[in-house]
């Protein structure tokens, strides 16, 4: 589910290039990737409006002053903040709110999210076999690192909801892609 913050970010930036603000609810098990977040959305040109959560209660005032102040929201993968009735509060203020949200799954993006980027387990599983193939001591495990193989997923119909036009998924991914290589 972890994707790199730069590769959230570049598909913020790639799906809505005038994007200023990107809002983040941090959990308990996310407020570690704040700093990181940070880093990536100076490094992207645009300020992250983050919020940290401890508890449950803490979402719906977090959520309120994110959506407005930020242009989208990002969620991340918090068991805190993506529990089914979190996702489903966050999905309905960021309607509400007419801010979109970009997220880190299929599901998600089926559920109502404007947009994710992800690995599938099949590429999770494609690398391992790569790494295995090419390792010559394969009871040495590599540094982890972000999945090199990744999609995205676009809901056409939020984006209609939002008036959003939204370019080809095609070549939003090959954006995504040609931005990552060195």
């Amino acid at each position: 589910l972890d994707q790199p913050a730069e590769r959230q970010l570049a598909l913020v930036r790639t799906v809505l290039p005038d994007a200023t603000r990107v809002g983040v609810l941090f959990g308990p098990a996310t407020a570690t990737l704040e700093s990181a977040l940070e880093g990536a959305a100076a490094n992207a040109g645009v300020r992250l409006v983050g919020q940290r959560l401890t508890t449950a209660n803490d979402l719906p005032q977090a959520l309120e002053r994110v959506l407005r102040s930020a242009d989208v929201l990002i969620a991340l993968p918090d068991p805190l903040v993506s529990s089914p009735t979190a996702a489903r509060a966050i999905l309905l203020g960021s309607y509400r709110y007419q801010r979109p949200v970009f997220a880190y799954s299929q599901a998600y993006v089926d559920a109502g999210a404007l947009a994710a980027v992800f690995s599938t387990p099949a590429d999770i599983a494609a690398e391992l076999v790569a790494w295995l193939d090419g390792s010559t001591t394969p009871l040495r495990l590599p540094a982890v690192r972000a999945p090199r193989s990744f999609d995205i997923a676009i809901n056409r119909q939020v984006a209609r909801a939002l008036n959003l036009d939204i370019g080809d998924e095609t070549a939003l991914l090959d954006a995504l892609r040609a931005g990552e290589r060195p």
